[in-house]
């Protein structure tokens, strides 16, 4: 795995990454990557031992000055995404990572305290050692729920978030609201 990471730690980059073998072939190219927000992540199987090059440079060619980053190089595991994205904070929830190189989902359960969340998010990370960056979670003080069984249109009360997945194709998930002119 050869990984960049970059916005996700504060830059200004929006890093592109490419990989080369000795006599500069391309094995893998990545700009925005699953999981990885706008930062760059691919995973290539060196052909034979020797050298490698790995090229990194600003994705839209920027004149910011802020272009730092992290190049992470070995294997390891990384989440793709995780299920929900929010929760309310000081309550108990089991959050799914899933996809990226995961065989199959992972659970874990975060800390959600507000000690623990006090920027607003859970920093959820895979078991082990050798994972990539965590997965941010919105942590925040509002009612939030899965959304519901059904077609819908659901109802939604003001002031509540829902988390919802779209898992099938042209899957149409349907909300209903009240409102007044101007408020919304």
């Amino acid at each position: 795995m050869f990984e960049v990471e970059a916005l996700r730690l504060g830059s200004a980059v929006d890093p592109a990454l490419e990989v080369r073998d000795r006599a500069g072939k391309l094995l893998a190219r990545t700009n925005d990557s699953e999981g990885a927000g706008v930062d760059a992540r691919a995973e290539a199987v060196l052909p034979e031992d020797g050298e490698a090059y790995v090229q990194v440079h600003g994705a839209r060619f920027s004149f910011q000055t802020d272009n730092f980053y992290r190049l992470k190089v070995g294997a390891y595991s990384f989440a793709g995404g995780i299920f929900p994205l929010g929760w309310r904070r000081g309550e108990r929830i089991k959050v799914e990572l899933f996809g990226g190189n995961l065989s199959r989902p992972v659970e874990v359960e975060p800390d959600l305290s507000a000690a623990a969340t006090s920027s607003g998010f859970a920093m959820l990370r895979l078991p082990g050692e050798n994972a990539s960056l965590p997965l941010a979670m919105v942590v925040g003080n509002g009612k939030e729920v899965f959304e519901p069984k059904g077609k819908g249109p659901h109802r939604l009360k003001d002031g509540g978030v829902i988390n919802g997945r779209l898992t099938e194709p042209g899957q149409i998930d349907r909300y209903r609201l009240s409102v007044k002119s101007g408020e919304y």
